[in-house]
């Protein structure tokens, strides 16, 4: 027996609320992962010479911890995203094509795709497709606060092995000199991708 339109859309939207899922769990992982962080520099003896390193690890987790805290608060309220051009490849069954159509372009999308346009739709359907595009959203939102938390943790720890490094070879004048020249053109090539995003973005 071949599957309803309101069968297909509520197989769409549990598959959606599993990648919604996921993201919460990405966000509660890192968020307990950033509590073991933060606790090391205030209990350990490691870093007590080291007071102003310390401040520096404490303020990018505090601010990772922060964004994971936003990322898991529930978003009740309607989500505006800018949104991608909508093509003819978009996967009805993925969030990240889901978020480019309002929930009326989608289903129509969907009967289109799976159906045909001259299926009749009730309130159900109407009410299904409104739910998989806000929780479509909804992921979206909080995979990219995973992604932009993860970075500041990155960041991080980046900072603390090139500390550890500079402190282990302080006697080695040429190797320091080195360090800080490799340093300064990762930090410029990742200042460089960020402007360069943040101009395709706008």
């Amino acid at each position: 027996m071949e599957n309803t339109l309101k069968d297909d859309l509520k197989y769409i939207f549990e598959n959606v609320n599993h990648w919604l899922g996921v993201a919460e769990a990405k966000n509660a992982g890192l968020l307990a992962l950033n509590i073991a962080f933060i606790s090391a520099p205030l209990s350990s003896n490691i870093f007590s010479k080291y007071v102003t390193l310390r401040m520096i690890i404490l303020i990018f987790f505090l601010i990772s911890t922060t964004i994971l805290l936003i990322a898991l608060t529930p978003l009740t309220a309607k989500i505006k995203l800018k949104k991608p051009q909508a093509n003819s490849n978009d996967n009805p069954l993925f969030f990240q094509d889901i978020i480019k159509y309002e929930y009326t372009d989608y289903l129509d999308y969907v009967k289109n795709r799976y159906h045909t346009a001259n299926v009749l739709c009730g309130k159900c359907e109407m009410d299904l497709a409104q739910e998989i595009v806000e929780n479509s959203k909804n992921a979206c939102v909080k995979y990219n606060l995973f992604k932009k938390a993860l970075f500041v943790d990155v960041m991080a720890v980046v900072i603390v092995v090139i500390v550890a490094i500079v402190i282990l070879l302080k006697d080695k004048a040429d190797i320091i000199e080195m360090l800080y020249a490799m340093g300064g053109l990762i930090i410029g090539v990742i200042g460089g991708y960020g402007f360069g995003k943040t101009k395709g973005d706008s």
